[in-house]
């Protein structure tokens, strides 16, 4: 039963077992019987975060995301230092799990989740840029900001995860959006010229002569 805190203890304690699938399976249950907020249960987990494993890392950054309360600045600090993590599959989990648990309109959790459009892996810019859709309000200017300002990134992937994802923060006829979207028609590389496309198509209004 969810809130059991012997049980809670109990797991905990398996989350310095010292093999890895114990504390991995342990990671992943705490979430499961701790109650919501719990601070003994988050301390716990949060030092999982450390974990020499990436598997557990992960395994807790998803236990945490449901344990904390919304907005839990000590919960996110933790996050936040998983997003530059070595492992891909461990930022990519940081990032949805950021989503969860920030505010809306959080600049410093938009600012950290803007940066990771500029990962080196595909699955972590694409997650980027759908949390930033979940944080951000549409409209946001400072999202819009972040996003718009990466549309000239020396690295090509990146000029294109933010070509794809300011659609989502942007507002249809957002005339910053739909400016910066139209001068990528004639980028040239061809990936951006048609995420381009598509994106004026998700951000002009009808009739709009951009």
């Amino acid at each position: 039963e969810q809130g059991d805190r012997v049980a809670s203890k109990a797991v905990s304690k398996l989350l310095e077992d010292s093999d890895t699938e114990v504390r991995y399976v342990a990671a992943r249950s705490l979430a499961n019987i701790s109650a919501k907020g719990d601070p003994s249960a988050l301390l716990a987990i949060k030092t999982c975060l450390q974990d020499s494993d990436s598997s557990v890392r992960a395994a807790s950054l998803e236990s945490l995301a449901r344990m904390a309360h919304k907005g839990d600045s000590a919960a996110i600090a933790g996050i936040t230092g998983r997003l530059l993590d070595e492992d891909w599959e461990v930022r990519s989990t940081a990032v949805e799990a950021m989503a969860l648990l920030a505010e809306k309109e959080d600049w410093d959790v938009i600012a950290a989740l803007s940066q990771r459009l500029e990962d080196t892996a595909l699955d972590v810019r694409r997650a980027a840029a759908k949390a930033l859709s979940s944080v951000a309000d549409k409209g946001s200017p400072k999202a819009v900001k972040a996003v718009t300002g990466r549309l000239e990134h020396t690295d090509p992937d990146v000029r294109l995860a933010a070509i794809e994802a300011l659609p989502s923060v942007a507002e249809r006829g957002d005339a910053t959006a739909v400016c910066e979207v139209h001068k990528r028609l004639k980028h040239h590389d061809s990936g951006v010229r048609a995420a381009a496309v598509e994106s004026l198509s998700l951000v002009a209004t009808m009739g709009d002569d951009a």
